[in-house]
């Protein structure tokens, strides 16, 4: 999904080649691997290309987390869609897409105090809005003056299990990270929630 041609830029959208190229390391190695002048030599720009769109890293990290709360608005958009049990299709989809993106998830919720005042204002919004999915189910399964409440307690129990997936806590470790996460969620909902399962 995140390939980018080895043969690098030769023409079109160097933003998005850069960008695609950095989501790649990122995942293979980690965000301390990545590198403006690096990207640019993969891209096969000058050094100071990147620099025209993204005037340090914290800007690259930041266009990264944007890119990956929209994949993540994305699949909670089409759990949204499989109808009943939305909230339960929801919370598998936020904790598999942690599962499948482990490095692109910590660097979406785990940013240093002062990533913010480096990134653009974008990034701000877009945890409103994959926040707006889980609202908007919330809001049709609880009374009015619960909504705000049971929202953070369904955010809470998906990222914590995400977290603990992501970062191996279980021990044992499941051989089937989705089975496990189907079954815990559907308890979670129907014990602790009240959901139909």
């Amino acid at each position: 999904m995140y390939a980018v041609s080895t043969r690098g830029y030769h023409h079109g959208d160097l933003r998005r080649t850069l960008l695609e190229s950095a989501i790649r390391v990122l995942e293979e190695e980690g965000s301390e691997a990545l590198s403006l002048r690096a990207l640019a030599k993969e891209a096969g720009v000058s050094p100071m290309a990147p620099y025209r769109h993204f005037a340090e890293k914290a800007a690259l990290l930041a266009a990264i987390s944007v890119h990956g709360f929209g994949l993540l608005r994305e699949r909670l958009a089409a759990a949204d869609r499989e109808g009943p049990g939305g909230l339960i299709g929801q919370g598998v989809a936020y904790v598999l897409f942690a599962i499948e993106h482990p490095e692109l998830f910590r660097l979406m919720f785990g940013r240093p105090p002062d990533w913010r005042e480096s990134a653009s204002e974008d990034l701000a919004n877009r945890p409103d809005t994959v926040l707006g999915a889980f609202m908007k189910e919330t809001r049709a399964a609880f009374p009015p003056d619960e909504v705000e409440l049971a929202m953070l307690s369904l955010w809470s129990f998906a990222h914590g299990l995400a977290s603990l997936i992501v970062d191996r806590r279980l021990d044992p470790f499941p051989s089937d990270v989705e089975a496990l996460t189907r079954e815990v969620t559907t308890y979670f909902a129907r014990r602790f929630v009240g959901l139909p399962g």
